[in-house]
């Protein structure tokens, strides 16, 4: 990812957010109708296997909005690095063209010292 263009990586950035943000969209979306098949199955009781299985695929869920907090951060300090990196490099031309007005300004100056 180091490698990438800046638009290329603002790209993927993008990308990736937009791909996480449904993600979370949908567990949070199926979690609330999990659980409120969770209440349902409770009232209904006529199959107590039902309960069970509900909790097992609503601590699935837990562990994949886990791995997507992980994801997301991981993102952010990719972000945060990129950005640093494309800092860093507009800074030391900055210097770089600083450095060069100088010398042009010393070499303009000479003949009168």
């Amino acid at each position: 990812a180091d490698t990438l263009a800046p638009e290329e990586m603002k790209d993927a950035c993008e990308k990736a957010g937009t791909a996480q943000h449904a993600a979370s969209a949908s567990i949070t979306e199926t979690k609330s109708f999990l659980q409120k098949q969770q209440r349902d199955a409770k009232l209904i009781a006529s199959d107590s296997s039902m309960p069970a299985e509900l909790t097992k695929l609503l601590e699935r869920l837990t562990k994949a909005q886990s791995d997507l907090d992980k994801q997301k951060a991981a993102l952010r300090d990719q972000e945060h690095k990129f950005v640093a990196q494309r800092l860093l490099e507009e800074a030391t031309q900055l210097v770089d063209d600083l450095e060069t007005m100088v010398q042009t300004a010393k070499d303009t100056a000479e003949p009168f010292s």
